[in-house]
């Protein structure tokens, strides 16, 4: 009973979410479950992409649900997803795109509810991760970065689920971490941010037999960008320059947001201000307990600041670039519910909160 109410209150709560924002945001104001692929009408026009018949945003250039919409349709036809040159960088992200592919067999029409139900499945075997703190529990559901992911069709639900996962069997079966964090990879190439971090912990700690294995997910991954490269002529890794480090520019973007306040802005700006609190808890963690878990922890907050400012300009990109960080937290506060916890993933939940309001406004005055 317990584990059914769990499902029904996580599933209850996604599926309101999804239909005031299909509401809010499609012209009809209609229940349309394929208006969170966020298709975009610029690139059905410019590019020629053709979307099908599910709900298409006009004026609009789209979100990464697209790509990954338009791959899961047949990840085989190099031709037709190399149309659209942004396609092939989403590409190397190929498990859930193929995931759906195989659940879909072969109708297309599925592919948007498969695309919803397994980030919303995964969503729910990350709560029951958590489930023996109700806190880390609710942390789960409801930070940002999981929760856009799932109303935008995105991979991060699926890739916390391989973290977690790989990091929970890290100790008693690193060999099952490796192939979890391989996936990982094949999921989401920032996937480096944590498993370079695990790797030298484990050279540092001159525990080779386990460094070795952590240096799998990086072949499986350096042969998938060799196969892209003879696919699509190019790294997809490397070709988008606002993916780079940028010294200067979580300032940059920090300043740009505070002098340019905003109701779209003020989301991130309450973001970046719990990156120095990361990086402040993440060290306080290391020195009173030095492990795989912590040493992550704290070099992932490490890179925050050096994000290019690209990935912080919306709520959208920094929900989900903040996701390592807040994903390493959420392990290491898992057993203990530490209060620090709160002062970190509580204003994500806050930014949750309004983002579920201001759908809800938005779609109010077509329900009434």
């Amino acid at each position: 009973m317990r584990f059914l109410k769990v499902v029904s209150v996580i599933v209850a709560l996604y599926l309101v979410a999804a239909g005031v924002y299909s509401i809010g945001y499609t012209v009809d104001n209609s229940l349309n479950i394929t208006s969170l692929i966020h298709a975009g009408g610029q690139i059905e026009q410019e590019y020629g992409v053709d979307f099908g018949e599910i709900y298409v945003h006009p004026d609009s250039g789209g979100y990464d649900g697209a790509a990954y919409y338009y791959i899961a349709i047949d990840p085989s036809d190099l031709a037709r997803i190399s149309r659209y040159p942004d396609y092939t960088f989403r590409y190397q992200r190929i498990t859930y795109p193929l995931i759906v592919y195989i659940l879909s067999l072969g109708s297309a029409d599925t592919i948007p509810l498969l695309l919803f139900s397994l980030n919303l499945a995964c969503v729910i075997i990350l709560a029951f991760i958590f489930s023996k703190n109700h806190g880390m529990k609710l942390y789960v559901v409801a930070i940002p970065g999981i929760f856009i992911a799932v109303l935008h069709d995105l991979v991060e639900p699926l890739w916390a689920l391989a973290i977690a996962s790989a990091f929970i069997r890290l100790k008693k079966r690193p060999d099952l971490s490796a192939l979890l964090f391989s996936f990982a990879f094949l999921t989401k190439e920032t996937t480096v941010v944590i498993v370079g971090p695990v790797f030298l912990y484990y050279a540092l700690s001159r525990k080779w037999k386990k460094a070795k294995l952590m240096l799998i997910p990086f072949i499986v991954y350096t042969l998938w960008q060799v196969t892209l490269l003879g696919a699509f002529g190019q790294l997809p890794s490397v070709r988008l320059k606002k993916f780079a480090f940028s010294a200067t520019g979580f300032g940059d973007s920090f300043v740009y947001n505070l002098t340019n306040p905003n109701v779209e802005n003020l989301p991130v700006i309450l973001l970046q201000l719990t990156v120095p609190l990361f990086i402040l808890v993440s060290f306080s963690a290391l020195r009173c307990e030095r492990n795989e878990v912590t040493t992550t922890f704290l070099l992932t907050s490490l890179v925050l600041p050096f994000l290019h400012p690209g990935l912080w300009i919306d709520i959208n990109a920094a929900s989900r670039n903040i996701l390592p960080q807040t994903l390493m937290a959420l392990l290491y506060f898992k057993k203990s519910g530490d209060w620090r916890i709160h002062l970190l993933i509580g204003p994500q939940v806050m930014v949750t909160m309004a983002l579920f309001g201001f759908y809800l406004l938005t779609a109010l005055p077509h329900l009434l």
